[in-house]
């Protein structure tokens, strides 16, 4: 959604700033770098990564470590607790990472947004 209003505003804001015969100027080329900073941290959020998201525990790890050997002395709900709550951790961080780079693309694309408003109003 972010990316599209970034494509919108940028289409625009764009096209008023080329129809207005004036030269872009610093607010201009700030809302520029604004709009290519906010598609660059887009498209850094959106795109895949090798190394996937952890939910699971392998139900033949668990059958080969736990089925098949026994394990009285220890609990494997208990294992698999814990496994969960190292699975949440890992998905935790990379997604704690992700939502600063949404939080700057948001406020990239909210800045090309605004300085290019003023851009077209000092120009008019």
């Amino acid at each position: 959604m972010l990316l599209a209003a970034a494509a919108l505003s940028g289409s625009f804001l764009g096209s008023a700033t080329a129809q207005s015969d004036v030269s872009l100027g610093f607010v201009g080329g700030m809302a520029v770098v604004g709009f290519v900073c906010g598609i660059g941290f887009c498209i850094k959020v959106l795109w895949p990564k090798n190394e996937g998201w952890t939910f699971v525990t392998s139900p033949k790890q668990l059958t080969d470590d736990w089925v098949k050997i026994a394990r009285p002395e220890e609990s494997m709900p208990l294992f698999l607790a814990n496994c969960l709550e190292d699975h949440f951790d890992r998905n935790k961080e990379r997604l704690d990472g992700l939502y600063k780079w949404f939080q700057a693309a948001a406020f990239s694309v909210g800045a090309s947004v605004i300085l290019g408003s003023v851009q077209l109003a000092m120009n008019h």
